[in-house]
């Protein structure tokens, strides 16, 4: 619950509440839960995005300029809704070419972002608290979802991670309970990691880069013999007379077997 619901989560509803609905009409009682997963660390990598806009910008933003112009036809303008105290439709900056296009809505700032689901920007300097993306979203998607009309149960709605201290102790009874089981095992393995938040960054935590992997290089150590006179003018000193190697990273090492690259030094000659 980063953000409202899209046309993907109607799509996704609608088939449940066509299904939910179908069996209802043949007198069974069917259950249509929904509960609302907070996915960590793509909120909290927006919060730190509107931490580090405050300190740029100013608490509500008012030190931003809007470039001059803007040479792109199809970006409509960003209202400023600085002064406004309720949410108002307010024009997107949202391309108009395609279903690409139109997920790229030209906007650089997260409070831009914030400001095009009709957030007033009086409001956003409350979404540095991560937690209150909890609050602020979910009743959203309910109002919407119960517009639509589908036969969702409210009653049995929960949040996921440990903003919420029941699923949270679920989660590790059955974490726990399996690994008793010897039906899962601690291992290791190569994944990316974010430095700024010390943690692994899995493909769907990540406010950008989906679908980037780990990827594996083979360093190829080569001995600099020779130095030009450029060259140790500049670092004699550091190197020291020691051994120096420059390391070349490929993808693939078996290449390096045959001469694609030749590493040459011009000697002179009396």
């Amino acid at each position: 619950m980063n953000g409202t619901l899209h046309m993907g989560h109607g799509f996704t509803i609608s088939k449940i509440e066509f299904s939910a609905g179908y069996q209802r009409l043949l007198g069974k009682r069917a259950l249509f839960p929904c509960g609302f997963h907070v996915t960590g660390m793509p909120i909290k990598a927006s919060s730190d995005k509107i931490i580090r806009e405050i300190a740029k910008f100013g608490e509500d933003f008012e030190g931003y300029q809007p470039p001059a112009s803007n040479d792109d036809p199809d970006l409509e303008p960003v209202p400023d809704t600085s002064t406004a105290t309720s949410a108002s439709a307010a024009a997107v900056a949202k391309a108009k070419k395609g279903k690409v296009a139109s997920k790229n809505t030209g906007l650089e700032y997260q409070f831009q972002i914030m400001e095009a689901a009709d957030i007033p920007r009086v409001e956003i300097k409350k979404f540095v608290d991560p937690y209150y993306w909890l609050k602020y979203f979910p009743p959203i998607a309910m109002a919407d979802l119960t517009a639509l009309g589908a036969r969702i149960d409210w009653r049995r709605t929960f949040l996921t991670t440990d903003a919420n201290p029941y699923y949270d102790a679920f989660v590790r009874w059955q974490m726990n309970r399996l690994h008793n089981l010897d039906k899962i095992k601690f291992g290791m393995r190569y994944t990316i990691y974010s430095p700024l938040d010390g943690q692994p960054c899995m493909d769907h935590d990540r406010s950008e880069g989906e679908g980037g992997g780990p990827t594996e290089y083979t360093g190829v150590k080569m001995e600099v013999v020779e130095w030009s006179p450029a060259a140790l003018e500049a670092i004699g000193n550091v190197i020291n007379g020691k051994k120096v190697f420059l390391v070349a990273a490929t993808l693939r090492p078996e290449t390096m077997y045959v001469s694609l690259l030749l590493w040459y030094r011009v000697r002179e000659h009396n």
